[in-house]
Formats: structure tokens, sequence, C-alpha cells
């Protein structure tokens, strides 16, 4: 059944059954059928239960007949034959672990699907580069409608469907192509989530250092001014930041204590993630508000169409940088194709990751699609509109959307503070993406656990805040 059921002592103590015939269901019984409590469909269903210490664990009958050496032979009064079970779109998983408050509620979920998704207009720059402004504002306004909607209907149908499978995409896959093509499909989802993760905290001490040596060259710069304290203050500083920056061993230990705060916030639950990413995420984006309302005045329409410039497109291969492969130099109109499709794919894909949050949501029926929903309009808008600011309110040439170009943006249009606040909401920004990405590949290893594709000791939970131990680390 895919509703949990609520079992008394009585039916817990129920003897094992035996499968006579699976096509009609009958089955028979190690007991005189006087001996049973009676039968119905609110206290079974296709599953034996068997109490344990850790709790109640469900396994479901295999495919094939299921035969235990307790069972005696039917006989005529110990046989009763019942309506088989509704077939639901997905099992349960084969083994579920101890059951858990599920706290996650709309805002936390929404901030999760969105730091899966996007995180903010940061690296959305190669689109421009490669297409220029019209077609990098056509390619955020049409894009969405024709991948990011289809995935997130996909993933808040399907999500709402195997409500309690934690491995979220790989259970489709299982249900579909069997469980070989599941366990593939969830070792290239870890592979690529373990992969982008491990990004994240570098990015972030890479903003962090751009930064502080803004300060540091600007205290450098004053310290004719500065009494001696202060200018010895301002050298320390200085060499911090150049060890930050150089020293391998100094930016090694602080990227990995920086992975293990992140991954103890993670450990601490779904609910305190997302509280914790959608104050991140005020933070991040508030810059870009700040933008757009800045910027707006001072859009000039005409230049979102901007065709782009066909030696300014292929002029950032010239020196020997021309990637090779498939469609590596293809240039039709002016833009660089395979760039530009990519960060358009990259920018809008993983609405799916929210699949493996779907059993830890509260009022999943409404909360789920709500979620993605407005996930989706987050990502939307915070891609759009900042674009449509920033090439509209600049003389930017298409050559300039480098990475990290926003923060120009930002300097040109409300002033130096502005650009220093957007470099730093970037770095914030990656620990938010850290955090959500983290809490999916976690949650879709417990799920995979569940569904038996990989040890039980991945289906451990945390006693104290119900998250997947194991999964996490």
């Amino acid at each position: 059944s895919p509703a949990a059921t609520t079992m008394s002592p009585s039916y817990l103590s129920m003897p094992k059954v035996k499968v006579i015939n699976q096509s009609s269901t009958k089955i028979s019984l190690n007991a005189s059928a006087n001996s049973l409590p009676p039968l119905n469909s609110s206290n079974f269903d296709s599953s034996y239960h068997d109490r344990k210490d850790d709790g109640l664990r469900c396994d479901h009958f295999p495919s094939e007949t299921l035969d235990t050496s307790e069972t005696s032979e039917s006989q005529p009064g110990n046989t009763m034959e019942i309506a088989p079970p509704p077939s639901p779109l997905s099992p349960p998983p084969l083994h579920v672990s101890r059951s858990h408050k599920k706290k996650l509620t709309l805002a936390p979920l929404i901030i999760l699907v969105f730091y899966n998704v996007s995180g903010g207009p940061f690296g959305i720059e190669a689109t421009i580069n490669a297409g220029g402004n019209l077609f990098a504002i056509l390619g955020f306004a049409i894009f969405p409608f024709i991948w990011s909607i289809p995935e997130a209907l996909v993933t808040a149908e399907l999500g709402s469907a195997f409500s309690n499978d934690s491995s979220g995409g790989v259970a489709w896959v299982e249900e579909a192509f069997g469980e070989r093509m599941g366990l593939v499909s969830g070792y290239l989802g870890w592979v690529s989530g373990a992969t982008d993760n491990a990004i994240y905290p570098t990015l972030f001490l890479e903003y962090l250092t751009r930064v502080l040596h803004d300060d540091a060259t600007a205290g450098s710069e004053n310290d004719n001014d500065a009494n001696n304290y202060d200018g010895e203050y301002e050298g320390a500083f200085s060499r911090f930041v150049d060890y930050l920056q150089n020293d391998a061993w100094i930016r090694f230990i602080f990227v990995a204590l920086l992975s293990v705060i992140l991954a103890g916030v993670n450990y601490t639950g779904l609910e305190i993630v997302g509280t914790a990413s959608l104050w991140v995420c005020i933070i991040s984006m508030s810059p870009f508000v700040i933008l757009c309302i800045i910027g707006v005045p001072q859009v000039d329409p005409n230049k979102w169409f901007q065709l782009p410039n066909i030696d300014e497109t292929t002029s950032q291969y010239d020196d020997g940088n021309n990637p090779s492969g498939l469609l590596s130099s293809l240039c039709l109109g002016g833009v660089l194709w395979r760039p530009y499709l990519n960060n358009l794919f990259w920018s809008l894909n993983s609405f799916d990751a929210a699949a493996s949050f779907a059993g830890e949501v509260d009022n999943l029926k409404k909360t789920y699609p709500r979620g993605i929903f407005w996930g989706f309009i987050m990502c939307y808008v915070f891609y759009l509109i900042p674009l449509l600011v920033a090439t509209g309110a600049t003389a930017s040439k298409q050559e300039d959307w480098v990475e990290g170009h926003f923060a120009t943006v930002a300097t040109e249009i409300g002033g130096s503070w502005l650009g220093k606040w957007t470099v730093f909401a970037a770095g914030l920004s990656n620990l938010a993406l850290f955090e959500a990405e983290m809490s999916a590949d976690a949650y879709m290893i417990m799920g995979m656990a569940d569904r038996g594709i990989l040890p039980r000791i991945f289906q451990t939970r945390s006693s104290c805040f119900g998250t997947p131990t194991y999964g996490i680390l």
C-alpha cells in the first residue's frame, strides 16, 4: 500500500502467510481461521511486518512466490481469498527506516529547489559572451518553458506518487527499466553531485579572498595616514590574505574545515538547512534587487536587441583556446552554440533533485507542488530581470561578459560598494548551493539503500535529527 499502515500489536503477531496464487491473491495461514483478527483493507496489505528493536521494518514480497518453512499445508478451513490490492505506481521502499516526523515546510522547500537549480544569476555571463544580448535574453526567457517547466512538472507528479521514497529519480528509473539501471542512475547522480559540490567551498574562498584583497589594497594605500599600530595591522592582514590566496596547505585546511562545518549544518536537518539558506538567499539576492531598482531608470531597451558580433564571438578562441569536441566551434548567426546551450542547460536544470525531499515534506499534497512552482518562479525572475537591467543599463560589450562581470556591472550602476557586495553575495551563495546539493545527494543515497540497491548501513538516520547520517558522510 502506498500509504503508511498503522498496526496494533495483535496484527504484529499475525502468522506469516504463504502465497498460493498471486493472480487471485489466495493465501494459506498457519492458524485456524477463528483465531485470527478480522482482515480488511485497513490492516492488511501485500507486506508482512516484523517487530524489531530499532522500529518497524517492512519487507516486500518478491515478485516470485513466497514460501516459509513455518507454514503448514493449506487446509480448507485455513484458506481465504481476498481481492488483490491496487497496484501503486511504486511500492514502498524495501526496508523502511524508523519513522520520523516530516518537518520540511513550504518556504525552506522553495529555497532548496531554488539553490538546487539556480542560486542567482552568478555564472550566466557565458551565455551573453557566446550569444550576445538578444540571444541571451531570448534563451533565459524561452528555454525554461522548453526544459525547466516540463522537468518541474514531472518532478511534482512523480515525487508525489513516490512520496515515501527518498531516492528520487532513481526510483523512477528502477520502476521503468529495472534495478540495474536504477543503480546506474543513482551512481551517475551521486558522482555528478559530489563533483559539483566540491567546487563550492573553493569558489567561496576565491570570492572571499577577492574582497579581502581589495580591502587590504585599500588599507595599504592609506598607510601614510595611519599610526604604527594600524600599519602593522594592515601588514599582517595583507600577509594573511596572501596566504589564503597562494599557500596550498592553508587553502586546503580552510576548504576542508568549511566543508566539515557545512556538513554539520546539513546534519541538523532539512528544516535548518532550508531556513539557513533562506537567510543566505535574502543576503545574496539583495544586491541584485538593489541593482534592478537603481538600474531600471538607466535602461535603454534598444540595447536588448543587439545581435551578436561574429568578431567578438570568435575572438576569445583566436589564441589557441578553441575547445575540442563535437560542435566545439559551431558558430551560426554569430552564436557559439555549444557554450551557449551548455550554459543555459546548466543554469536551468536539476528540478528533479527536489524528488529526494518528497518523503520529508509536511502536507505533501499541497506543499510539494507549490514549493516546486515557486522555486521555478524564483529561478526565472532572478535570471531574467537582472539580465535585462545589466544588458540594458550598461555599455558592456559582448566580449566583456566573462565570469564575475556582474560585479563590474553593479559597480558601474550603483558604485563600488554595490560591486563589493555583489562579490560577497556570490561567495555566500556558494554556501547555500553546497547545502542544497549535499541534502539532495544524501537523501538519494539513503533512498537507494531503502530500495536495496546500496548496503543497509546507508539507511541509518540520526536519532536526533532524522537525517541520513552515512549519506552525509
